[in-house]
């Protein structure tokens, strides 16, 4: 998820905190098309306007033959040019539309860059509430065939694709299935496989205490004092800190906005909107609440009892609570535990050159599984690039032009465009650029270089690893 979606997860409080919370449809339900519509003659069409967009007719069910169609919306920010690369985005989420990534495009001025709005989100909404609630509407690997069909309708060969947080499931096995079709693939914030340690992350929770432990005498004597008042949810700790883990330099943002919040006399006003999970059951055009809950429920382990992201803080310990979002979600769509297909990266090997980005201290989607699909799933040539103080995003956060950031944003799009041409760079004296340069330090690579053609087993293999990887503390 993008900081847009923490943003909106933060301030939007659709409901107050403790108010039984039910999945709602869009009142009236509109499809994609008629949603498009409407915000492009409304006074929110500034941003849409600029978008070259089209809808793409696709199978409803690819594995019926002659399905019915539904709608697929793409779109680029600039004429597309069939003499250009062209690299796909895959948003994350689940749930989230594609919509709001004008800095990625103006990054790549010598790349088409290809949006599109997954299945049941933003303007891809099918044309019934029915279609949208239906558990066989949409998956991972629909979302990789959808994209496919709409690299078909712009009449290109050779992509390459690039997947952040979620995104990376469906960019994975878009690598993997169509791999002819692949030049490369980039991901960014990665998910290995979906289950407890993706919600609960025993990473996270580390990097928490480790946080905790470095709190002054003062600070923690505040929290445990706040967290005392009957009116704050007793998870407002974890989710306070979970949410600032998807910027970079969490622990410093983290001690910063307590010492400022708990010296307000009434904080309440702050902490409690980040415990509130309304978001998650409001299906809109900003976010797809019913795309979000199949998909977590069916693949990244939702429906495990264990699978909670919300735990009870105290001095020092996390004790988890009832998994809210299984019962409101994986139980309102029909699922259960024995329907479900777990996503599992391993099952969708890569044999086309794979580049990651990853944030150490990453609360959204832990580096130990981005090293995991590093060591595991990449079977052709592939560089893992790690920052250690780095958030959700520590590559995308780089492309947004800032005073003063020109040297640094170029750098960073000159790597990232390596990645997007499937080039592996030995010889990374980007590394020591950015850890010159920026707050961020210690970013490290991983590399392991596999002759084009072979096919290598997981883990050790190819070029040993540059350097090899640490444990991760």
């Amino acid at each position: 998820m993008s900081f847009l979606v923490l943003l909106l997860m933060v301030f939007a409080s659709m409901t107050a905190f403790g108010t039984v919370l039910e999945l709602t449809p869009m009142e009236p339900y509109q499809s994609g098309p008629a949603i498009r519509e409407g915000l492009l003659n409304s006074d929110f069409r500034l941003g849409f306007e600029k978008e070259i967009g089209r809808f793409v007719s696709v199978p409803l069910h690819y594995e019926v033959a002659d399905s019915l169609q539904t709608q697929i919306y793409t779109f680029t920010l600039k004429p597309f040019d069939p003499k250009l690369p062209s690299m796909m985005f895959f948003s994350g989420g689940p749930g989230q539309n594609s919509h709001g990534q004008g800095a990625l495009s103006r990054a790549l001025p010598g790349w088409n860059v290809i949006f599109f709005d997954q299945r049941g989100t933003g303007f891809s909404k099918p044309d019934t509430f029915l279609i949208l609630k239906s558990r066989a509407y949409t998956s991972s690997e629909t979302v990789a065939r959808d994209a496919d069909e709409v690299r078909k309708s712009y009449g290109i060969d050779k992509i390459s694709v690039y997947g952040h947080s979620y995104g990376t499931v469906p960019a994975t096995i878009y690598g993997n299935k169509f791999a002819k079709n692949t030049r490369a693939v980039v991901l960014e914030g990665v998910v290995s496989k979906g289950g407890r340690e993706l919600w609960a992350a025993p990473f996270r929770l580390a990097l928490l205490r480790k946080a905790w432990d470095e709190f002054s005498p003062e600070l923690r004597a505040k929290v445990i004092e706040v967290s005392k008042n009957p009116d704050l949810p007793k998870t407002w700790f974890h989710d306070v800190a979970r949410s600032l883990m998807y910027e970079d330099n969490f622990e410093t943002a983290l001690r910063t906005f307590l010492e400022q919040a708990l010296s307000d006399d009434e904080p309440l006003i702050y902490l409690s909107r980040y415990s509130d999970q309304s978001f998650y059951y409001n299906d809109s055009f900003l976010f797809g609440a019913f795309t979000f809950g199949h998909i977590a429920c069916r693949e990244l382990g939702m429906t495990d009892e264990g699978s909670t992201w919300e735990f009870v803080f105290n001095d020092g310990e996390f004790t988890p609570v009832q998994n809210h979002l299984r019962a409101g979600l994986c139980g309102a769509l029909g699922w259960m535990t024995e329907q479900t297909q777990p996503y599992n990266s391993k099952l969708y090997p890569l044999r086309v050159p794979v580049t990651y980005f990853q944030g150490h201290t990453d609360g959204a989607t832990t580096a130990p599984g981005a090293l995991e699909h590093f060591q595991e799933t990449a079977r052709g040539s592939a560089q893992l690039y790690l920052a250690r103080r780095g958030g959700h995003s520590p590559m995308n956060r780089l492309f947004p032009e800032s005073p003063g950031g020109e040297r640094l944003r170029d750098a960073a799009i000159q790597v990232f465009e390596a990645g997007l041409r499937g080039q592996m760079i030995l010889k990374n004296n980007w590394i020591t650029f950015v850890n010159d340069n920026t707050e961020m330090r210690e970013w490290r690579q991983y590399i392991k270089i596999v002759p084009a053609g072979l096919f290598a087993p997981p883990l050790r293999y190819g070029r040993q690893l540059i350097p090899s990887p640490e444990p991760l503390q």
